[in-house]
């Protein structure tokens, strides 16, 4: 023992209380970097609520930023993939494309099976399969 520490006698309760007070100090410590930890998690947009992020995070040993989780999380394959965006000209695309395989039908338009079921004749039905360019045995090439 040092000459500093002679005379200093500490009781058992007294010693009791201490370890308390450091056990107390460390769980206190360990929660508020756990805090930190999900702050930092939520500035850098993942959902708390996922079981993944709970899991992540308790093994998270990086730096706590935003930026830091983001990286790290992404690196780690947790990341959504981003959804494709399918640009404007490539959607116009595939609807005049849609548009020719249903015979030239503007998508908002009535198509022929509503309107053949609104005729009343045969003349109307003839008149019908002609406006959808359809061949019967009136207008057919021979």
């Amino acid at each position: 023992m040092a000459d500093d520490d002679a005379g200093v006698g500490v009781s058992v309760e007294e010693l009791e209380r201490l370890r308390a007070l450091e056990a107390e100090a460390r769980e206190s410590g360990e929660r508020l970097a756990a805090l930190q930890r999900e702050n930092a998690a939520a500035k850098a947009g993942l959902d708390l609520a996922d079981r993944k992020t709970s899991y992540f995070l308790r093994g998270y040993e990086g730096d706590v930023t935003p930026e830091a989780i983001r990286a790290e999380w992404e690196a780690a394959g947790f990341a959504q993939p981003a959804r494709n965006v399918v640009p404007q000209a490539e959607l116009a695309a595939h609807e005049a494309m849609s548009q020719a395989m249903a015979g030239g039908e503007d998508a908002g338009s009535e198509g022929f099976l509503e309107a053949l079921a609104k005729t009343q004749s045969a003349d109307e039905v003839l008149a019908l399969a002609g406006r959808f360019d359809m061949p019967t045995i009136h207008n057919r090439s021979e």
